[in-house]
């Protein structure tokens, strides 16, 4: 799939994974419970027949194209279409990526839904994997807990330091945690007597994101903790939204205002380097 395939800083690699958009996040116990049959009238039932659940989203590579800009940076555009069903009309990804002089990489997203099924998804962003190493992280944002649009009002906005590692929550059963909202920036960084140099994602003005050694098919996969084999890349899901928890266990699903209905979403973020 073309998309960012490298930054090379000093000559170190940082990417394991360019970004690619990203629809799914592994089913939280509200969403439905995986292990059980008749979870058709939960989320988790309409979220399998659209294919986004067990396997990672497919990506098919569109247009491509490149321009000079009058400031001296220079603009990539990408497009792919993305499905977990073989529709490919299920979504379209543009993004654009603007490298300035000063060696700001800026990445523009426009996400767009088709289809009447495709509505009340779990996410609408980007993931990106760093190479192993990156398992400093600090954020501006809500913490120290993980926090949701509808679970954030006991989340204060700070500057957190903590690790990647220890973003993961230890449920029963394994399923998405670690999200923070209302992110500034977020960077991430390996051991100080490494020369891999810490990257910097500045939101425009805000993100949602999570840092992680699973991916949400890890976590999807697995019915213990001890099923789980951390990686030994940094996953990273920057996201423009992100549905909410609810309550659906065991009480209502999550009010209409946290979910996401919209057909379009747009965000942007920066990278940097130090």
């Amino acid at each position: 799939t073309t998309t960012l395939a490298s930054l090379r800083v000093r000559g170190v690699e940082l990417l394991a994974r360019g970004p690619l958009v990203e629809l799914n996040r592994a089913a939280t116990d509200n969403d439905g419970l995986k292990l059980w049959t008749g979870q058709d009238g939960k989320p988790l039932g309409r979220w399998q027949k659209l294919g986004l659940i067990t396997k990672p989203l497919q990506h098919q590579p569109g247009k491509f194209g490149w321009k000079s800009n009058k400031d001296g940076s220079v603009t990539v555009t990408l497009s792919h279409t993305a499905s977990g069903r073989g529709k490919w009309t299920d979504c379209t990804h543009t993004h654009r990526y603007t490298l300035h002089a000063d060696g700001r990489l800026v990445v523009d997203n426009d996400i767009a839904f088709s289809g009447a099924d495709m509505t009340d998804l779990r996410r609408a962003g980007d993931r990106l994997d760093l190479v192993a190493g990156y398992e400093n992280l600090t954020y501006f944002g809500r913490g120290p807990v993980e926090n949701y649009n509808d679970r954030k009002a006991g989340s204060l906005v700070a500057r957190y330091e903590t690790t990647v590692t220890d973003e993961y929550v230890d449920y029963v059963m394994p399923q998405e945690h670690g999200h923070h909202t209302d992110v500034r920036w977020l960077e991430l960084s390996a051991a100080r007597k490494t020369k891999s140099p810490a990257l910097r994602i500045t939101g425009a003005p805000l993100l949602e994101f999570n840092a992680g050694h699973y991916t949400a098919e890890d976590l999807y996969a697995a019915k213990h903790a001890t099923d789980l084999a951390p990686r030994a890349e940094t996953i990273v899901y920057l996201d423009a939204a992100h549905r909410g928890l609810g309550t659906q266990s065991c009480g209502p699903d999550t009010l209409d205002r946290y979910k996401l209905t919209a057909k379009t979403y747009a965000f942007t973020y920066t990278l940097t380097t130090r």
